[in-house]
């Protein structure tokens, strides 16, 4: 009787969880003013002369990529004819996440039969990295 009793409440627990990182995707590419450095048809981005961070904010009551977007303005030059630009240089946030549960078996008096309990909880410790 001790051993069903103890089994009862220290046995049949499971812990399980999903762990995520994502680091972030690209957001895009800053546009060349003189459109067509390479051909008509093919516009041209922008081409980086010093590292850009990004660091998503407010910036004068709106949302922008940029703390300081007039520095990062100042960071690209347009390409010179024939050049393609930068690609993927500028990356959104990413985030790590962590989804949690936490399920417990109950083992019934009468033969094969289970009862389960479980809690989950999702986006446990969520953070942008």
């Amino acid at each position: 009787m001790q051993g069903l009793l103890a089994n009862g409440i220290l046995g049949g627990w499971d812990l399980t969880g999903i762990f995520r990182w994502n680091s972030g995707l690209p957001a895009g590419r800053p546009f060349a003013f003189q459109r067509w450095a390479t051909r008509w048809q093919s516009s041209s981005g922008m081409v980086a002369v010093s590292p850009v961070q990004t660091h998503p904010g407010d910036f004068i009551g709106e949302p922008n990529l940029f703390s300081d977007p007039q520095a990062a303005f100042l960071s690209y030059r347009d390409p010179m004819p024939g050049e393609t630009g930068d690609r993927n240089i500028l990356r959104a946030p990413g985030y790590l996440s962590l989804d949690a549960g936490l399920h417990k078996t109950f083992r019934m008096p009468w033969e094969g039969q289970l009862l389960r309990s479980a809690g989950k909880c999702s986006m446990l410790p969520t953070r942008k990295s």
